[in-house]
């Protein structure tokens, strides 16, 4: 428990470097280009992140699994990784090929400063997307939790340079965003094959192993439609507002959006260690280890959604501009449902982790056709405050779905879920002074 959480603080701390790179980004990005410009650029960045999440068939979850398992050696897991790569982004050669106009003349109907050449650039990035990815469920299940958010740290510092560049001395606008985004793209594949050789002394190669890849694509085939429904559960918002009110309401909605999920960072810090070494332990330690993470969780994320909540009426206006005051609304709104969605993640994780992901599906569908549905009909009735309602409602019901299903697996109490201890904080205060003295 001591190095999860000691690898849970250092994913934190490197998370919240990130999230304050990322704020940087997201200010300088509203500043120079404004809410139209930057709901044109969240809907631009949507395309790469769907096409990933809709097409990645669950291999970097399998590779965490089976990095974790051991069942099959990383050099097969690796080589495996880049022939299914080839194969998948062959496929998304030809989607993009017959699909480009259509996707074009979308993107052109709400915001006339859109070019071919956004679009070209943002669809070349793909490739190096599925690479950086599917090598990182490798690292991810090698344990290599601090490399990993080294690398992080160092993308998001190479991505605010190039902003900075690209926006401040060249005055390339929404073009030099997505020169940036695809230069460090290329960047991070470069750096993580390059790590990859030298930890594992493996040089990479696509190569094809049949038994591998069956294995793979059963176990990844659920954990794909449990992962796809859960992003599609947090993110189908971006897709309708964007399709019903436009771009410069989705900008005013992202800006919420991107303050409201700091909550996260708590939950992704204890989740992202904690799958791969699910992985590998028995059922009975692991299943110690979920209501104890769960309770550190909701427990700091309640206090970071105070602290928000409190300072949010002056952040916005001071950091974006008075423009985005419509913004501060929309974090008041998605506060309650991601505080309560912020626990799930360490129990989605225990269920991928012993390898039943179809648990995970079956709550990601519900609460993804719920989660349309109530867009759908909010955000036409009450615009971004609609479709930040329907965020938080399905959020909460999610947590909910997934507290009945895993007293129901482990004949646990969804009380010991808030049944906080003495004991929680001793191994937080253990861990942050094994950190600092390390």
């Amino acid at each position: 428990m001591l190095s999860l959480a000691k690898e849970s603080i250092s994913t934190f701390g490197a998370r919240i470097i990130v999230f304050f790179i990322s704020i940087g980004i997201g200010i300088l990005i509203a500043r120079i280009l404004g809410p139209e410009g930057k709901g044109i650029w969240e809907a631009l960045m949507f395309i790469p992140f769907m096409t990933f999440t809709l097409l990645n068939l669950g291999i970097p979850s399998s590779n965490v699994y089976f990095t974790g398992s051991r069942k099959y050696s990383l050099e097969q897991l690796i080589d495996n990784s880049l022939f299914i790569i080839s194969i998948i982004l062959l496929l998304i050669f030809f989607i993009y090929f017959f699909g480009f106009n259509w996707i074009y003349q979308f993107l052109t109907i709400r915001y006339q400063g859109f070019t071919r050449g956004h679009l070209y650039l943002t669809l070349i990035a793909i490739p190096f997307v599925f690479i950086f990815n599917y090598l990182n469920g490798v690292l991810q299940g090698k344990e290599k939790i601090y490399t990993i958010n080294i690398i992080s740290i160092v993308s998001k510092i190479l991505s605010i340079s190039g902003i900075l560049i690209a926006l401040l001395f060249f005055r390339m606008g929404l073009l030099g965003l997505v020169w940036v985004y695809l230069l460090v793209r290329i960047i991070n594949t470069i750096v993580i094959l390059f790590v990859i050789k030298r930890i594992t002394l493996i040089r990479p190669r696509p190569k094809m192993n049949p038994d591998l890849i069956r294995d793979t694509l059963k176990y990844g085939s659920k954990s794909y439609l449990a992962d796809s429904f859960q992003v599609l559960n947090y993110r189908a918002d971006v897709f309708l507002i964007f399709g019903i009110l436009g771009a410069r309401p989705l900008g005013f909605y992202m800006v919420g959006v991107a303050a409201s999920e700091v909550l996260w960072f708590v939950s992704q810090s204890i989740a992202f260690p904690l799958f791969p070494r699910i992985s590998s332990l028995g059922r009975e330690t692991a299943q110690s280890l979920i209501p104890i993470s769960a309770r550190i969780i909701f427990l700091s994320s309640f206090f970071l959604a105070l602290i928000l909540a409190g300072v949010a009426h002056w952040l916005i206006p001071f950091f974006y501009g008075a423009e985005f005051i419509l913004s501060i609304k929309v974090i008041y709104i998605l506060l309650p449902g991601i505080l309560l969605y912020s626990p799930l993640r360490s129990i989605s994780s225990y269920f991928a982790g012993i390898g039943k992901p179809e648990v995970n599906i079956l709550v990601g569908f519900t609460t993804l056709m719920i989660n349309i549905a109530l867009n759908l009909i909010l955000i036409r009735k009450m615009g971004i405050y609609g479709a930040a309602l329907a965020s938080s409602i399905s959020y909460s019901l999610t947590y909910a779905f997934f507290l009945i299903l895993y007293r129901y697996e482990t004949k646990m109490s969804p009380i010991e879920f808030f049944n906080f201890k003495l004991e929680d904080f001793r191994k937080i205060r253990q861990a942050f002074t094994a950190i600092l003295t390390r």
